[in-house]
């Protein structure tokens, strides 16, 4: 079982910056909603076989989904363990716009739990993290 120190909930993982709307068109999502700017989209790239860990991914049963927080303070044998390029599908069919509160995901941790990224996965999470507000900003911060 990995320790908390080894995971990053999803409050502090911009999923938001990797989806796509169901047309193909990227636009930009965070726990406010959809801005109406098309910023997203960015590659999964090395990314795509990132763990993650949610208690209710699938939404097969009433409730919301956690990673870690508040709500589900440690791993347990309800989380389901999934690769980030099957929680994008997961999350884009239940994305909660709006304050959440209609949601299938946790408000607090975003709904799940990523495993600590490594150097390469860092690098690129954070350069899709600043293509996108520059895409938002209109040029680069």
């Amino acid at each position: 079982m990995a320790s908390l120190a080894a995971l990053v909930p999803g409050d502090q993982f911009s999923l938001w910056v990797f989806l796509r709307s169901r047309d193909g068109q990227p636009f930009v999502m965070d726990r406010h909603g959809v801005t109406g700017r098309s910023v997203g989209n960015q590659a999964l790239g090395p990314l795509a076989d990132l763990q993650v860990y949610a208690t209710n991914p699938q939404g097969l049963y009433e409730g919301k989904s956690h990673g870690l927080c508040a709500h589900e303070r440690w791993l347990s044998p309800e989380h389901d363990l999934l690769t980030l390029r099957d929680l994008v599908p997961l999350y884009l069919q239940d994305p909660g716009y709006g304050d959440w509160t209609g949601s299938g995901w946790c408000s607090k941790c975003a709904g799940y739990a990523v495993r600590r990224l490594n150097e390469e996965q860092f690098a690129h999470y954070w350069a899709s993290v600043q293509a996108a507000h520059a895409a938002l900003s209109g040029g680069l911060r």
